[in-house]
């Protein structure tokens, strides 16, 4: 029997109400389903635009197609991820919990939060309320260095993600934010006296190092059985040759632990692994780690 068939079946209301939350999140039932391209040059604007939103003259015309795969970057959404990796988020969550692998959702990388809203509306569906399953948020929160024409786009304030887990209702002691940027907010996550398991990682980091301090300080958070999923890059892409960026950090990693955990794919440019080695991370290598390749942003600057 497979892992997924062990899942619980859910009533048809429930199936709609996800359905409408995983549209609603990606901005395929939005009033204006347009696509931004923030990257444009905005050098005719007479005043920056506000936090997270997209000027009228970088939208484009939707196309459902790419919404799907998560291939452009929604005016009124709150994820860029598409419905694929929403439904692989699913699909993890329901059968964490129908294996009983302990442990809670955390997303590093959130943007206007959306992954992590639809990670906490497939909790709620499931029953998964009393059990002590969170939904655990690390993001900075505001701006960062190295996007370019998108960095405001890609900012988007503590306080306006936490208004949209209030306007879905699905704000609650289970959602947790931690902001910061990852090498100062993972550090504090792991100073608790006992840690909680996290069954479902999701890491949406861009760059080396981000993946780097990502797997050293969560990697034993994760039960055997969890799984970890990575945005930045398909099971099927090849190392580049100048071994940078995420994928890389992922290869490193899993070499200097001697890990067997196999990469499968979820879409274009997003995997998983599912964990079944019992290696504690070795903490001595993490500092050289951090040090070895800085990596490029997606938009290849260095």
């Amino acid at each position: 029997m497979s892992a997924l068939t062990l899942a619980r079946s859910l009533p048809p209301f429930a199936e709609r109400w996800l359905a409408l939350v995983e549209r609603a999140v990606t901005g395929a039932s939005a009033w204006d389903r347009s696509e931004c391209h923030p990257e444009a040059d905005d050098r005719h604007r007479t005043t920056p635009p506000m936090p997270h939103t997209c000027a009228t003259l970088h939208t484009a015309p939707y196309s459902a197609t790419r919404r799907t795969i998560g291939r452009d970057w929604p005016t009124h959404g709150f994820t860029m991820v598409g419905h694929v990796r929403l439904r692989n988020i699913r699909e993890q969550l329901e059968r964490v919990c129908a294996q009983g692998v302990p442990g809670s959702f955390a997303e590093l990388g959130v943007w206007r939060g959306g992954a992590s809203l639809y990670a906490r509306a497939v909790l709620e569906a499931l029953g998964e309320r009393a059990t002590g399953r969170r939904v655990h948020l690390f993001d900075a929160f505001g701006a960062l260095r190295g996007y370019g024409l998108a960095r405001n786009y890609l900012s988007v304030p503590l306080r306006e993600v936490e208004l949209a887990f209030e306007k879905f209702d699905l704000m609650s002691d289970a959602v947790r934010f931690h902001p910061g940027l990852f090498n100062e907010s993972l550090p504090r996550f792991g100073r608790q006296v006992l840690p909680p398991p996290i069954a479902v990682l999701r890491i949406d980091g861009n760059f080396y190092e981000s993946y780097t301090t990502a797997l050293y300080h969560l990697w034993d958070s994760v039960p055997l059985g969890g799984a970890i999923i990575f945005d930045d890059f398909a099971a099927t892409a090849a190392v580049p040759a100048s071994t940078t960026g995420p994928r890389a950090a992922w290869e490193d990693f899993k070499r200097e632990h001697a890990l067997r955990e196999q990469l499968r794919p979820v879409d274009w440019t997003s995997s998983y692994v599912i964990k079944e080695t019992g290696t504690r991370v070795a903490w001595g290598r993490y500092d050289a780690a951090r040090r070895r390749k800085r990596g490029k942003d997606l938009f290849g600057r260095a």
